[in-house]
């Protein structure tokens, strides 16, 4: 038996390569060429091949590069494939709200912009008018990607097929010529203006200086109304959705309380939710979309290095517009049960971060929230509250100082780029105290639990002084 199996061998051996069956062959190749050399060759060339093949493909849709610069030095924020930018453009002249609801409005606009298929919204100047953080003015030195990381947000924004923000010098360039102004009515009994009284306003002027033709309509949006008829109000005509662009007098988000826009079968405000949900009380929303820019980090440096010991802080923010001064207050705020309450919320931050280096920031002051300035009984016993607070927890500046010192810094007094960089400052303290609530405060929650990856060391109170807290 054994002399048979050698002699098998040898004649396989001896077969030349015509006359050897194929099989038997190919099983003589490859074990000829079962040797480490070749092995890493192969893998070498199919790992090439492949990393070729995934870069050509996600180059095509790769957002910008991010800006290292400030003004005028900004990349244009927009996809390097331009044919993605459709030549129908979106803005609007107003966001309605403050900060952190004017940004859920304008998420909420690139959203809408996207149901018709227009693939730009112009970003907004954002400066500090009586109510209001975004407005529009050709005339601003500061628009959105001067506050924040403009392609984070684009990115965030093409993730759920909304339209990105693009610049005002690209709308001037590449946009139709015909813009349809369109006004809404929240109010029958309010007037829509006129197209004489359109001719004075000043950005009117400056689009017509630049070639642009105005067409104006108005739509009353006092009760639901679906898309397919909001977008038949809009464009008369299909030459008109072809060839134009949109300008809003104002834009305040849709969904079905009375001051916002009632879109029936709207996903615009569910979507908006997803990914910026600043109303939400936990740490649900580390993937918010929002980066400050680099030009207000570096505004947190200065501070930091001028006016603190070493970048070890605490940051106790106070936001008195959410407070309900008729359940946390007495005839004596200084024996208030509620500053007791928060003073021991920062003794514990002190004792754990192992420093009594406290920042205090509130909005009683002259860079407050302006329903507070509005409001002015709550002013004062909020300014009392605030100054209570302040002698107990012992900051090492005064909210009015460490105002002044942030005005010396960044060299504005605009209460919107200070709030800004206050809560810039609070997202990056090793331990964050607020009170009151809020969707600025939400902002600045979700913020601090994306610089250290979770909630950390958190103390919040809510309007009525009650205890939410995260260690």
């Amino acid at each position: 038996m054994s002399s048979s199996i050698v002699s098998f061998v040898n004649n396989e051996n001896n077969l030349t390569a015509s006359t050897r069956p194929k099989g038997v062959a190919v099983r003589t190749m490859m074990r000829n060429c079962r040797k480490p050399p070749f092995l890493v060759l192969f893998f070498t060339l199919l790992l090439t091949y492949t990393a070729v093949l995934y870069w050509d493909r996600t180059r095509r849709v790769s957002t910008p590069r991010r800006h290292t610069g400030e003004g005028s030095d900004h990349r244009e924020a927009r996809p390097e494939d331009e044919d993605r930018i459709s030549k129908s453009m979106v803005l609007s002249l107003d966001y309605y709200e403050q900060t952190a609801n004017a940004m859920r409005n304008l998420m909420d606009l690139q959203c809408w912009a996207r149901t018709v298929n227009i693939t730009g919204v112009v970003e907004p100047s954002v400066f500090s008018l009586p109510g209001k953080a975004f407005h529009f003015s050709s005339t601003s030195n500061f628009t959105f990607r001067d506050y924040f990381d403009i392609d984070q947000w684009n990115f965030a924004n093409l993730n759920v097929k909304n339209s990105i923000l693009v610049s005002l010098k690209y709308f001037i360039e590449n946009s139709h010529k015909r813009i349809i102004f369109v006004q809404l009515k929240y109010s029958a009994h309010k007037p829509c203006q006129s197209v004489e009284a359109l001719s004075e306003n000043q950005w009117f002027q400056y689009l017509e200086s630049h070639g642009f033709h105005i067409k104006t309509t108005c739509i009353l949006v006092k009760f639901s109304i679906t898309e397919d008829a909001f977008f038949r109000k809009i464009f008369s005509s299909t030459d008109d959705f072809r060839h134009a662009s949109i300008m809003f007098d104002q834009w305040r988000g849709t969904g079905q309380v009375s001051y916002r826009l009632k879109l029936s079968g709207s996903r615009c405000l569910k979507k908006v939710d997803m990914i910026a949900p600043i109303k939400s009380n936990n740490f649900d929303s580390l993937n918010y979309p929002i980066a400050y820019s680099k030009r207000l980090l570096n505004y947190c440096y200065d501070f930091v290095s001028k006016h603190l010991d070493g970048m070890k802080y605490i940051v106790v923010m106070v936001r008195t517009e959410k407070l309900d001064f008729s359940i946390i207050s007495d005839t004596d705020l200084a024996r208030n049960s509620c500053i007791k309450q928060i003073n021991y919320d920062v003794k514990q931050a002190q004792r754990k971060t192992r420093t009594t280096q406290t920042l205090y920031f509130t909005d009683s002051g002259s860079h407050g929230t302006s329903a507070v300035m509005y409001q002015e009984k709550k002013k004062h016993v909020a300014a009392i509250f605030c100054k209570y607070l302040e002698k107990t927890i012992d900051p090492i500046y005064s909210a009015k100082e460490s105002s002044k010192k942030l005005e010396l810094v960044t060299k504005s007094q605009d209460s919107i780029l200070i709030s800004l960089v206050q809560s810039a400052l609070a997202a990056k303290a090793d331990a964050l105290v607020i009170i009151g609530g809020g969707s600025f405060q939400a902002l600045t929650k979700s913020m601090y639990g994306i610089a250290h990856g979770g909630p950390k060391l958190f103390f919040s109170r809510d309007k009525f002084c009650s205890q939410q807290t995260y260690t």
